[in-house]
């Protein structure tokens, strides 16, 4: 009412400086739409675009400003990452662990993790820790220490033991660096999930108002 138009013709007017938000159900400008979690609101825009023929020009907009992608050898995906699926480390376990009914669960809570299964292959594992054991304690970056326990009731630490466990330990974790790359289809997924989570968001830019027209102002006016 104040300019005189209707709604319609208001955002119309506007054009690409505003965007419908299909989250929202409201129009937003293009700064605040165009900027934040960009991949999660490409996604909404994609799905709705389907009952929603008039979202093409926001999928168009929002495709534009994605983050540039992250490639794997920069991405570091260590044991115990908290966005690797557990699907992928039960994969590791079964192939190269030799863990045959390899199962991996993580309790978030309190970052418990255990690994159930039965074998594995002797180097990554020693006379005191089976390889699952150790695969459990790696995902949940505990410290693995051997202790014996003595006559008289009380334990001690066992250096050899221990030595041997945190070797075989450090076997897993280079067999898991080795392995996680190679392929490519494996790579691929892992890539995606990890920009999905950690590189979606874009800044909000609101420039200098360039592109703003006031009707009846004056060149001449300069603003202190």
């Amino acid at each position: 009412e104040l300019v005189g138009k209707t709604q319609k013709e208001v955002i119309e007017d506007l054009g690409d400086q505003a965007y419908f938000d299909p989250k929202t159900q409201t129009h937003m400008l293009a700064e605040d739409y165009l900027s934040g979690n960009v991949v999660e609101k490409l996604e909404l825009a994609r799905e709705s675009l389907r009952n929603n023929p008039s979202l093409q020009r926001n999928v168009s907009a929002l495709e534009a400003v994605q983050p540039e992608p992250i490639l794997a050898k920069d991405i570091s995906a260590n044991l115990g990452s908290v966005w690797v699926p557990i699907e992928t480390i039960q994969q590791f376990a079964a192939e190269v662990l030799g863990v045959k009914r390899a199962e991996v669960k993580h309790l978030k809570l309190n970052n418990t993790w255990t690994v159930d299964g039965y074998g594995g292959n002797l180097e990554y594992s020693s006379g005191a820790r089976k390889t699952t054991e150790l695969l459990a304690s790696i995902l949940g970056s505990k410290q693995i220490v051997i202790k014996t326990k003595m006559s008289d009731g009380t334990s001690v630490l066992n250096e050899v033991a221990t030595q041997e466990a945190n070797d075989a330990a450090d076997k897993i974790k280079d067999a898991w660096k080795n392995w996680v790359w190679e392929d490519n289809n494996r790579a691929a997924t892992l890539s995606e999930i990890y920009n999905k989570m950690f590189n979606n968001i874009v800044p909000a830019f609101y420039g200098n108002g360039e592109h703003l027209t006031l009707d009846g102002m004056s060149s001449l006016i300069k603003l202190r």
